[in-house]
């Protein structure tokens, strides 16, 4: 039998192949992780945005409820009971109107609001959809609404606006939905929906 060479591997890993396998083994997990932490990141993003726009038009939907109550007859939008929505419309020149104003009213310091909103001046509106979810759902969003008027004292332009804070940010950070949102694009996400609405000509006052 020939005897076994000096330095002869008979079996077995060296150093260097199991610290080289755990460095490949590590990259692997690592990129794994990351790739899930992105998708995770990408479905919070896409899920806001959807909840955020679902807000925004359903605060439209709001407003053409105050418009549906705006007939024919020459009644003007001023009065905040009956609309609370219109009324900050202001006096009816074709391209004034309210600026940027806030949609959902709250007494508390915190006044954002969940994926289906909730406003003192809308409660009797949204009563029923509150009865079926939390209005506490994913609070994140601060809702802001513009209205100016295309045709005076007949046609108005809507646009809803639905700001939160991006990702990992401190959420508490603008929970008063200060205007310093607005341009604090660096931090914040938003959407905007415009719409129009219009007297209802066909309809009859059902005010006081």
């Amino acid at each position: 039998m020939k005897a076994l060479q000096t330095g002869t591997r008979t079996g077995g890993f060296t150093l260097a192949e199991i610290l080289l396998v755990l460095t490949l083994t590590s990259i692997g997990f690592i990129a794994i992780i990351n790739l899930q932490i992105s998708t995770i990141n990408a479905v919070a993003t896409a899920r806001n945005m959807t909840e955020a726009t679902n807000l925004a038009e359903h605060v439209i939907e709001l407003i053409r409820s105050d418009a549906i109550e705006w007939t024919a007859d020459g009644e003007t939008v001023g009065n905040a009971t009956r609309f609370p929505y219109l009324s900050t419309a202001g006096i009816p020149t074709t391209g004034g109107g309210s600026g940027w104003v806030p949609a959902m009213l709250s007494p508390n310091t915190d006044v954002r609001v969940g994926s289906l909103g909730y406003a003192s001046m809308s409660l009797e509106r949204d009563a029923g959809v509150m009865n079926e979810f939390p209005p506490e759902r994913n609070k994140r969003y601060c809702v802001f609404y513009r209205l100016t008027w295309i045709l005076s004292d007949y046609l108005l332009r809507v646009d809803v606006r639905v700001m939160w804070m991006r990702g990992n940010l401190t959420q508490t950070a603008y929970a008063n939905c200060p205007m310093t949102m607005f341009s604090d694009t660096a931090r914040v996400s938003s959407i905007t929906i415009p719409a129009t609405v219009m007297r209802n000509v066909f309809g009859a006052s059902t005010g006081p």
